[in-house]
């Protein structure tokens, strides 16, 4: 679920060159506008999604059972399935688009595309995380792992499909086509996998007691996790009452259909009580975030290789984002195996000494840094430094002290949201204030420097003449 939730966002970024070669005939800062509008789509619709799951929610508890069966309610299942064959149908048409479309409508209809992608990625994100929150930390982990799995996924199809055709218009026509068309079959055999998942039975206990929790919101103490196994076909609980188990053992038995289980009414969750419990866990998201979407991908892009031919081609950049995506996605991964490597209180400490990768690029990029090693090197630990405080937050944040269980998806909605504000505090992208100022500090340092070199060389010349 993680991957096919960020597969259409990574396609779009990682296809930087095809969509230079058409687009940038119609604004030089096509790349700029689709990661913008995708994050202003997103963050509008967290914030919907967030106001349905709360203030809404808190309208229908006055109503009674039969009237509340009448309402419209986001599922789980409508917000996850629907994002992903909207996924399926943006990413799909975007080869037809640019083949038969002249350049400026076929520009105009992939920013279309890109505000369906990001509108959906924020109903199916919440979804995502808030349906992941019902289950233990360590499958919060899994679906930020399956996030960074995505870009490497994207990043060699890209690999693949662009090496495999000649570099003219048309090879790289068809590679985008087949490139494409490959992302988009993968997000529907995912959504597949997610009507099994539902089904199992290890899933119906966990949905079990996320119904069981929201039925009985204002009655139930905060309680210890029960513990279950993996294959879920036990569970138990010292703290658990006889009360509950036999509620969720009623839901188990009789529903045979899960998503029945999923359509509860939410209760009455205050957010602000919730939003201090989770403050430190969203402001290290959110840094995180801010850090990274404010260089990638278009401050990395504009890195240049010692090896010209690598440039023109567009390989090195290629390159960068594929080496970001895999050791993005390593640090995304490291919490299953190394949860404890942060204490709270160090978290945030560590991700706002990222800050320092702000000046790292800007060198990279105005050639202050010119050796290829050093600039991977950055590259490697911007990487893995994004993934693994993100993760360790989004999976320490729902579990926080004092959270209780019916509001864990709540407060996952709100982290997704709180961390997409940062795509919103930087999606002007490479006129971010910090990075253009001090890009503009350096350029003006290198041309005094570049001056004084050109005039001490003119100096030698005459003096070299005057002596013969």
């Amino acid at each position: 679920m993680g991957i096919a939730h960020l597969l259409p966002y990574n396609a779009f970024l990682t296809a930087y060159d095809y969509f230079n070669t058409n687009l940038s005939k119609v604004s030089k800062s096509f790349e700029f506008y689709i990661s913008s509008i995708m994050t202003w789509g997103t963050f509008i619709a967290l914030g919907f999604d967030l106001f349905l799951s709360s203030y809404f929610g808190n309208k229908k508890r006055k109503m009674n059972q039969i009237e509340q069966n009448k309402e419209q309610k986001l599922k789980f299942t409508t917000r996850i399935v629907g994002g992903f064959i909207v996924y399926i149908l943006t990413t799909g048409s975007v080869p037809i688009i640019m083949t038969f479309c002249e350049l400026k409508v076929a520009f105009v209809l992939m920013m279309v595309n890109v505000v369906f992608v990001g509108f959906s990625t924020g109903i199916c994100q919440g979804g995502i995380f808030g349906f992941a929150a019902i289950f233990e930390p360590k499958y919060t982990t899994a679906v930020m792992s399956g996030q960074g799995f995505a870009g490497v996924i994207v990043s060699f199809l890209r690999v693949i499909t662009k090496g495999a055709t000649e570099q003219t218009t048309r090879g790289i026509r068809d590679s985008a086509f087949a490139y494409f068309a490959a992302s988009a079959g993968i997000v529907f055999f995912i959504i597949v996998g997610y009507f099994f998942l539902i089904r199992t039975k290890f899933t119906k206990y966990y949905i079990s007691k996320y119904y069981y929790h929201l039925e009985n919101a204002d009655s139930t103490k905060e309680e210890e996790p029960m513990s279950i196994n993996e294959s879920g076909s036990e569970y138990s609980g010292e703290s658990e009452t006889d009360r509950q188990t036999t509620v969720i053992k009623d839901h188990l038995e009789k529903d045979d259909d899960t998503t029945s289980l999923l359509d509860g009414t939410p209760k009455r969750i205050k957010l602000w009580p919730l939003y201090k419990k989770i403050f430190r866990f969203s402001f290290s998201v959110f840094f995180t975030f801010f850090i990274s979407l404010a260089l990638f991908p278009s401050v990395m892009v504009q890195i240049p290789s010692t090896r010209n031919h690598l440039n023109t081609t567009g390989w090195y950049s290629l390159i960068l984002i594929t080496l970001f995506n895999c050791l993005d996605t390593t640090g995304r991964t490291l919490p299953k195996w190394i949860p404890n490597l942060f204490s709270n209180k160090f978290l945030v400490g560590f991700v706002l000494s990222r800050s320092v990768f702000l000046v790292l690029f800007v060198l990279c990029v105005e050639k202050v840094i010119s050796s290829d090693a050093i600039s991977i090197i950055i590259v490697i630990i911007f990487s893995i430094t994004n993934g693994y405080p993100s993760s360790i937050s989004m999976m320490r944040g729902p579990f926080a002290k004092g959270i209780k269980e019916h509001e864990r998806s709540t407060a996952a909605v709100m982290m997704v949201h709180y961390f997409i504000t940062s795509g919103i505090s930087c999606w002007f992208g490479r006129e971010f204030y910090f990075y253009s100022t001090f890009r503009s500090f350096v350029r003006q340092k290198l041309k005094i420097k570049n001056t004084i070199k050109a005039e001490e060389g003119k100096e030698k010349k005459i003096q070299n003449s005057s002596k013969i």
